[in-house]
C-alpha cells in the first residue's frame, strides 16, 4: 500500500481525486487491494484501463469504472497507477497491441500539471 502513502504525501487527501489503474489488472496481486483502498479512503473515482483480456470479469463490482480505450481513459485524472504486464499474460498480448496504446500515458504525462502524479 505504498502507493496510497505516496498519494497522501503528494495530494494531502483522497477526497475528489480521480485515479486510474492501468495495465494487467487480471493477474495483478495488488490491483484489487488498491481499488478497495482508494474507495475506502474517499477517492471520487477509481477507473481501470486495460483491454478486456487483462480485466477480471467482475471488475466493476469491486467499485471502479472500466475503460478499454487508453486515450479516453486517461482524460481528467489526478493519479495514474501503472501495473506491469505479468509473465502469465505475455502470450495474450504478444502482438504488442496494448503496448502501442501506452502512448496515451505519455500524452497524459506531457499534458498534466506538476501536481499530477504517475505511480508504477
Amino acid at each position: 500500500m505504498l502507493d496510497m502513502l505516496t498519494i497522501r504525501q503528494h495530494k494531502g487527501t483522497f477526497d475528489g481525486l480521480k485515479v486510474a489503474i492501468v495495465g494487467d489488472v487480471l493477474h495483478s496481486r495488488v490491483a484489487r487491494s488498491q481499488i478497495r483502498a482508494l474507495n475506502e479512503l474517499g477517492a471520487a473515482e477509481v477507473r481501470v484501463i486495460a483491454p478486456g483480456t487483462l480485466l477480471p470479469k467482475d471488475v466493476e463490482s469491486l467499485g471502479c469504472s472500466v475503460e478499454y480505450d487508453m486515450a479516453k481513459g486517461m482524460k481528467d485524472l489526478d493519479v495514474v497507477i501503472m501495473l506491469r504486464l505479468q509473465k502469465e499474460s505475455s502470450s495474450i498480448h504478444s502482438n504488442g497491441a496494448f503496448a502501442t496504446n501506452l502512448g496515451g500515458i505519455y500524452q497524459f504525462l506531457c499534458d498534466r500539471k506538476a501536481s499530477n502524479i504517475p505511480l508504477s
